[in-house]
This record gives C-alpha cells, structure tokens and sequence, in this order.
C-alpha cells in the first residue's frame, strides 16, 4: 500500500503533484481518498501513468472515493482510461477548484490522503461498454429514424462532477422524463465513456471559470487548456484560455453554450468575449434554484436585446441538475431533475450528427410543462425556429405560424415577441391541455426583421421560448459582450 499526503489551504498551490512506482506485473490500480467529507467538491483527483498521460480525472463530489484502473471500461471506475497499468514512475495531483476555495474554504486547512494499491476494489459506477476515449463513439449513429421534434438536456451532472446521482440513476431519470437525448456537461472533466443505453448521449463538459461556465457540446476528449483553467492563475490568464478554448470549438466543430449568464455568483463576467463568436446562450438554467427565475428572465431580455442588434444568438435550456430527485433547494417546492426544462430540437432523425445540425441551426424550443411544436411557412416552404427566411419582391408580405402544444395548464398566454416588443396573442384552445397556434406575421418590412413566439402562465411564468426566424441584415455598434450588456441595461432601465 502507497500513501502520499497533501496538505489544502489557501496558503498552499492549487495544484499538487506527488509521484510514486507502479511494480511489474500489476493488473489494476486502486487508490482511495481521505479527507474531511465538507471539503470533497474542492479536489480533483488526476492519475498520470509512467508516459505521463492522464488515465484519471474526477471531481471528488459525492459518492465513497474509492476507485480503480482496470483493463477495460467495466472494471475501471467513471473518469478512468482503460488499459495496461504499465510499471514505471506515476503521478498522483490534486487540483483544488478555485472557485470554491473562494466560496467555501475560507481559513480551514485539511489533509488529503491518497492511498494506492494493486487491491481490487468493486467498482460500483464503471466507466461503460464504449469506452469514448477509445474512438468509440459514433456521431453518424441513428437512434430513430423518423424526423420530428426530439427532446433532451444540454446541462446536466452526475458524480464524475458534483452531481449527487451516479450514471445509471440519471439515465432512469431521463427516461422517466421522456427525454431522446442526454448531454453530460461535468465541471471540468469529460466523461471517458458511458453504459449501454437507449437514450442518445452526446459528450459535453462545463467549462467553469471565475468568469463564467460556458458548455461544450459534441467533444469525446478534454479541451487543450483544461487543466491550466482548473489551475485558475488571474483573470487575465483565464479569459486568454477561454478564448483559445472558444476557437478550439470552432476548429474542432465543437458547439458552445454560455451557461446562466444572469445567475447570483456564477455570472457571465468575460466582457471582452467579440459578439462574432457567439451563436449560443442558456436562456432557462434550473427553474426550481431560488434565483433562477428572475436570472432567466433577464437572459431571455438580453437574448432579445441581441437579436434587435443584428445577432444571430440561439437560446437552448439546461436544468443543471445536481440534486437527488428527494430533495428541494431552499424555498422550491419542486425537485431539480433532468429534462426541466425540455429542450426540444427539430432533426431529420435522432443521430448525434443531426443533434449538432439542429442546435447550430437554432432549431430549437425550450419548454417547461408542457410540450410546444411549431413550425413557420412562407409561400408553401416549411421553416423552423432558427431559420433565416427572406421575402421575395413584395414590400410587404405574410408569415403564417402553425403549431400545436400539449400539458398547457388553464389560461396560458401566447406572446409574439419581435423588434417592437412583445404582444399577448389570441389562440385556440383545443380541449383540456391542448392549445393551437395559427398566426399570420406581416413579413418584409425594413432591412432587418426577427419574430419569435413565448408562452407564460397568468402570472408570468416561464412555459416556453421559441427561437426567432429572420431575414435581412442589421450591423450593430455593439461589438463585444460588455458593451451590449451595458446597452441592454440603459434600455431596460428606460423601459422600466
């Protein structure tokens, strides 16, 4: 048995390495952590073998820090890479996740014991039979064939992060939820594989910075920086990391997602973030967290502020569910579980490659309760949320909107929302629960024109967010984040 100490403090560097041998003729390896249980969402645990490549990364999070390194992906534990335990000079590190230093750890200094051993020890939540850090993982695979509107989740965690659910509770879940697709989106870690199942996963990873978390969508290994940004050195290096990260995105075909950019302390901060890069913005994070609701509002508002400006940016939701489905933030009397909200995206088949398409396209609907499906047409071509539709030589011409929604509770209210605000519309009522939309838009008026559909109860709840379609051109003064924030919060200010 191998031991090595390392000591945690604010005193001490967020980043420590202790190495030792790996003897011949070892099959596994097993090492376990001890440390105060208030402190396990402060550590990351992160294995090197003796070529020095990373072959375990986890968030200590919830669960019994007990793990193992076997030799394929049902004997090795989640965060693991599958393989020989080849003998030589290894690496143990801990990274402490400097944001919650900053929140948490205040004066307190505790030991981490790391203990290592060739032991076996039953790995209760497995890496999986597709092992993604392999290759194993199919973009062109097809889930369902028929084309449709199709619903999952772009944020979620289980305990490769600091989720409370293991892996297979948050497939029971997301089945229970109806959802097709699941994106795991963990604190810094990406998943090196995942269990057989029937619901379609796309690998993600939350990108958590003391600027800001924005998601990553559709990547099977760790962003170049990743660890460096863990490591968290000023804001200065981070927004530099971040940058190289969002253009790593756009090399590789990566879609990114700035995360609840409107929330209580984990607000988007990197001002001098170009609005050219942006496609992508969480606009409903987890209804049921007690600041949430005013913060998506807020996001919604910005979102509209940069479409008025000439912005193509795409609203998607994300419950970022942590909690078991037991429990309650303070004050909610609802559980925060996967799939609320719903985000509904419009694809011509269910394949990892057509959920890329249909997101970038903006094809997208999010919704919470109930389940909205809606389609534009123009001169008899069907379009979709997202879509850029242009008129042809008439000044002034019509959009027609048609659409169904399901689960609506009494009295909902249907709003179309566009450059000159926000109209409550009159709509069908189809029976208990079902609502029908049939809109006529004037369309062709001016150089740069975008019109989406909201729907809230009575007293302004969040039921559903179309994203706009558009024609025309606009080019706008704003040209970073910063500058448009400041820009919407003089409007919202004159329009108080």
């Amino acid at each position: 048995m191998k031991k090595r100490v390392f000591h945690i403090s604010k005193k001490d560097s967020c980043y420590q390495e202790a190495s030792f041998t790996v003897p011949p003729l070892w099959n596994r390896l097993s090492f376990s952590l001890e440390m105060p249980e208030q402190a396990a969402r402060l550590c990351y645990l992160l294995i090197y073998d003796s070529h020095g490549r990373l072959r375990f990364h986890h968030q200590a999070g919830y669960g019994d820090w007990k793990y193992q390194l076997g030799i394929d992906g049902m004997s090795t534990s989640l965060g693991g890479i599958p393989g020989e335990i080849e003998p030589g000079e290894w690496k143990a590190a801990i990274c402490c996740f400097s944001e919650y230093i900053d929140q948490y750890l205040g004066d307190a200094e505790f030991d981490i014991v790391i203990r290592l051993s060739d032991k076996f020890i039953p790995v209760e939540e497995p890496v999986g039979e597709r092992l993604w850090c392999s290759g194993d993982y199919d973009f062109e695979r097809l889930f369902q064939q028929k084309e449709g509107w199709f619903c999952g989740d772009f944020h979620t965690h289980t305990r490769l992060s600091d989720g409370k659910e293991t892996v297979r509770c948050a497939m029971k879940k997301a089945g229970k939820m109806g959802m097709d697709f699941y994106v795991p989106t963990e604190h810094n870690v990406v998943h090196t594989g995942w269990p057989e199942t029937d619901i379609m996963i796309l690998p993600g990873v939350e990108i958590t910075t003391c600027l800001g978390h924005f998601n990553i969508f559709g990547c099977t290994g760790a962003p170049a920086q990743l660890l460096d940004i863990m490591k968290e050195a000023g804001e200065e290096d981070i927004w530099k990391k971040m940058k190289y990260t969002i253009r790593e995105c756009e090399k590789n075909g990566w879609l990114w997602s700035i995360n609840h950019p409107f929330l209580h302390i984990w607000k988007w901060l990197y001002y001098d973030l170009p609005l050219k890069h942006l496609h992508l913005m969480e606009i409903v994070n987890d209804p049921t967290y007690g600041y949430a609701p005013e913060a998506n509002d807020e996001a919604v508002s910005f979102l509209d502020y940069l479409w008025k400006h000439g912005y193509v940016v795409y609203g998607l939701g994300g419950s970022d569910s942590h909690n078991l489905e037991s429990e309650r933030y303070e004050g909610a009397t609802e559980p925060s579980i996967p799939g609320d909200p719903a985000t509904l995206v419009y694809m011509n088949g269910l394949s990892p490659d057509h959920l890329m398409q249909g997101v970038a396209a903006g094809h997208v609907i999010v919704c919470r309760y109930i389940r909205a499906e809606v389609s534009f047409y123009y001169h008899g071509r069907q379009f979709l949320p997202g879509d850029r539709i242009e008129t042809g030589n008439a000044a002034e011409d019509l959009l027609y909107c048609k659409g169904s929604v399901t689960g609506l509770p009494e009295e909902a209210e249907l709003f179309l929302v566009n450059d000159s605000g926000k109209k409550k519309i009159s709509w069908s009522k189809m029976g208990s629960q079902l609502g029908e939309i049939d809109l006529e838009i004037p369309w062709g008026q001016g150089d740069w024109q975008w019109t989406r559909l909201e729907i809230r109860d009575p007293v302004g709840k969040f039921l559903a967010y179309l994203n706009p379609v558009y024609r025309g051109e606009h080019h706008s003064g704003c040209k970073t984040f910063g500058e448009a924030v400041k820009g919407w919060q003089k409007h919202r200010e004159k329009n108080v």
